[in-house]
C-alpha cells in the first residue's frame, strides 16, 4: 500500500503483503485501521499501519522487545496481535477484528453509564490492565474508542502500547487532537513518559467519559452537544479548545464517593499523587456495587429475546447452562463451574463451553507454557473425564521437558479414549525421551494399530524405526523406514537414516539408492552428497572403515506437535 493508497481510490483489490484490504475502519493519532482478509485461510482481521515511515531501515531493538511481549500477550479482554511486520517502509499490526462496539460508539448511541455499570467497566479494565503491568506492557493510548463491549457484557481492549511502539519506530510525537489529549497522561505529553501511572490516568479519564459523556477537562458546550469526536471514517473534527482541571460537580449526584475518589485519585496531574499500581487503584472500589453490561452493546430500540419476555426493567441476568447460576459481571464466565457463553442467550450457538480449555488453547498458541499447563490443570479440575484436556497438557508437559508428568497426562487421556492414536503416538514419543523403550515401543505400535491420520501413522513407523536401529534390528528397522517411504517417498530425512542404515550393513549399492533419491528431492542436500561420496570411496576400497561409523545423520523428530509463534521480521512486497 503506497504512502496514500485507500480502498477507497483504488479500483483493484489492495493487498499488504498476504491480506486483501476489504474497507477502512477509522484513523487515528497513531496509524490508518482496515479490515482485511487473509488470502490464503480466509477469515478477517483487523491491520493497523502507522502514519509514519519508520526511521532507518527497521525498528531498533527497543521496538522489537516490546512488540515480541505484545504479541505474546494472551488475556480474555485483550484483543490478540498476531504479529508486526513491515510493508513499504511503515510498521503494520495484524490483530482480531473485535466484533463489537467502541465504547465511544455506546456513548454516542445511548448517553453516559449508570455508576453501577461504569463500576463493572472499571473492574474489568482494571483487570485487563494489571495483566499487562505484570510484563511490563503499558497500554499509553487508553481512550472509549479503544475499548470495546462485546454483545455478553464483556470488554475487550485494543491498541496495547500502540504510542511507545509508533515512539520507537517513527521517533517523532504523533499530532494529538485536544479531545484525544484529554485521555493522556501530563508527563507522557510533555516528556513521552510510560509507566503504570499513565495508565492509571488514561484508565480515570475513561471513567470520567463514561459518566459524564464528555472527556474530562473539556466543557460539554465545546465537545459538540456532548458528543465526543474520534476521528472516525466520515466523521467530524471537534473545534480546538484548551484542557482545564476535571469538573468533578459533573459527575451524576448518585455516584458513590468511593468511585469519585478513585477517579479524582487517577486524574491527579503529578504521578506520584495517583495510586501507585492497578490493584491499588480496585481496592478504591472493592465495596461498591458493580452492574453487568450486557445492555450496553446493544443498539438503542433492540431488545433481546430474554428482555422482552421477561418485560422487566433494568439489567438482565444470564444463567449458566451447567449450574443455573448467574454468570459473572462481565456476562461471560460462569464463575461457579468455570463455563463461558458464546452467542446470543437463547441462540442456537449459546452452548457451554470450557472457558479454561479455551483460554489454555490461547497460551499455548502464545508458548507461554507456565501459565498454560496452569490453565489446563484448571480445566481438568473441573471437566476431569475429558481426554482432550489430558491430551493437550501432556503436550505442554513434554514441550517443557517434563517428560514423567507429560507421560502420566498421556496415559490418562488414553484410558479415556483408548481409540486416540494421536495420544498413543504423543505417550509413545514421551517414553522415548525418557528412555523407557519398551512402553514407548508397544505406545508407537498401537497408534500404527488404530490408524489415525496419516502424519501420526507415518510419525509413528518413523520412531519405530529409529528405536529398531538403536537395537539392533536392523530388518525391523528397514521395514519399519521402508513403508514409510512407501506413502512418503519425498521423505529425505527417512531416506538419510535408511541409507545410514545400509552403509553400516555393508549394503552399498541400497544406501547409494537411497541417497540418489534423496538428492532428486533435494540437489543441493550438503548431508546427502558428503554421505554419498564416503559411501563410495568405502566401496570402491573393499574394506570396512573400521575407525568411524554411520550414524542417523539427522535428528529424527521428538519435539511436540505443538510448536508456539514465534517473532520475526517480515517484508511484505
Amino acid at each position: 500500500m503506497s504512502e496514500n493508497a485507500s480502498p477507497e481510490n483504488s479500483e483493484a483489490p489492495v493487498r499488504v503483503g498476504p491480506y486483501t484490504v476489504e474497507d477502512a475502519i477509522g484513523v487515528g493519532p497513531h496509524g490508518a485501521v482496515y479490515r482485511v482478509s487473509e488470502v490464503e485461510q480466509g477469515g478477517e482481521l483487523a491491520l493497523k499501519r502507522l502514519h509514519k515511515a519508520i526511521a532507518g531501515e527497521k525498528p531498533g531493538e527497543t521496538f522489537n522487545r516490546i512488540a515480541r511481549v505484545v504479541v505474546a500477550l494472551a488475556h480474555p479482554a485483550i484483543a490478540d496481535v498476531s504479529h508486526v511486520a513491515l510493508h513499504g517502509g511503515h510498521v503494520v499490526i495484524i490483530s482480531e477484528l473485535v466484533g463489537a462496539r467502541s465504547l465511544a460508539q455506546v456513548l454516542e448511541d445511548r448517553g453516559p453509564l449508570s455508576p453501577s455499570e461504569t463500576v463493572g467497566l472499571a473492574r474489568q479494565l482494571a483487570i485487563a490492565l494489571e495483566y499487562a503491568h505484570q510484563r511490563s506492557v503499558f497500554h499509553t493510548s487508553l481512550r472509549p474508542e479503544n475499548v470495546f463491549l462485546t454483545s455478553d457484557g464483556a470488554v475487550r481492549i485494543t491498541d496495547f502500547a500502540i504510542a511507545a511502539l509508533y515512539g520507537h519506530s517513527v521517533r517523532q510525537k504523533p499530532s494529538y487532537q485536544v479531545t484525544q489529549q484529554a485521555f493522556l497522561a501530563p508527563e507522557f505529553l510533555e516528556g513521552g513518559v510510560i509507566s503504570q501511572q499513565t495508565d492509571i490516568f488514561s484508565l480515570g479519564a475513561v471513567l470520567f467519559m463514561a459518566l459524564t459523556g464528555t472527556p474530562p477537562g473539556i466543557s460539554r458546550a465545546a465537545s459538540s452537544d456532548g458528543r465526543f469526536s474520534y476521528l472516525e471514517v466520515g466523521g467530524k473534527k471537534a473545534a480546538p479548545v484548551a484542557l482545564s482541571a476535571p469538573n468533578f460537580e459533573a459527575l451524576p449526584p448518585e455516584t458513590p464517593q468511593s468511585l469519585r475518589q478513585a477517579i479524582a485519585s487517577a486524574l491527579e496531574r503529578e504521578p506520584a499523587k495517583r495510586p501507585g499500581y492497578v490493584k491499588a487503584f480496585q481496592q478504591l472500589l472493592r465495596e461498591v456495587k458493580a452492574a453487568p453490561l450486557t445492555e450496553l452493546a446493544e443498539r438503542p430500540g433492540e431488545e433481546t429475546q430474554e428482555h422482552a419476555a421477561s418485560g422487566a426493567a433494568g439489567a438482565r441476568v444470564r444463567l449458566c447452562p451447567a449450574c443455573r447460576r448467574p454468570v459473572s459481571p462481565a456476562g461471560r464466565v460462569c464463575l461457579a463451574c468455570g463455563l463461558v457463553l458464546t452467542g446470543e442467550a437463547g441462540s442456537a450457538e449459546c452452548a457451554p463451553v470450557n472457558y479454561f480449555h479455551e483460554h489454555a488453547r490461547r497460551l499455548l498458541s502464545k508458548h507461554d507454557l507456565g501459565a498454560a499447563e496452569r490453565a489446563y490443570r484448571s480445566a481438568i479440575g473441573r471437566n476431569p473425564d475429558e481426554a482432550v484436556l489430558y491430551d493437550e497438557l501432556g503436550d505442554v508437559l513434554g514441550v517443557e521437558n517434563n517428560f514423567a508428568e507429560a507421560a502420566d497426562a498421556y496415559r490418562h487421556a488414553v484410558k479415556l479414549d483408548p481409540q486416540d492414536a494421536d495420544a498413543w503416538h504423543d505417550l509413545g514419543l514421551v517414553l522415548l525421551a525418557a528412555h523407557n523403550h519398551g512402553e514407548a515401543r508397544r505406545a508407537l505400535e498401537r497408534a500404527v494399530k488404530l490408524g489415525g491420520n496419516k502424519e501420526v501413522r507415518l510419525s509413528a513407523r518413523i520412531h519405530l524405526g529409529a528405536l529398531a536401529a538403536e537395537e539392533g534390528r536392523v530388518q525391523e528397522a528397514t521395514a519399519a523406514w521402508q513403508q514409510v517411504l512407501h506413502e512418503e517417498p519425498g521423505l529425505v530425512v527417512v531416506r538419510m537414516a535408511l541409507a545410514s542404515l545400509y552403509a553400516n550393513t555393508g549394503l552399498y549399492e541400497e544406501a547409494e539408492q537411497q541417497l540418489r533419491a534423496a538428492l532428486v528431492s533435494e540437489p543441493d542436500y550438503r548431508q546427502a552428497q558428503n554421505l554419498l561420496a564416503r559411501i563410495r570411496e568405502r566401496a570402491q576400497l573393499e574394506r570396512p572403515d573400521t575407525d568411524e561409523r554411520f550414524g542417523l545423520a539427522d535428528d529424527l523428530g521428538g519435539g511436540s506437535t505443538h510448536l508456539g509463534i514465534g517473532f520475526d521480521w517480515g517484508r511484505w512486497g
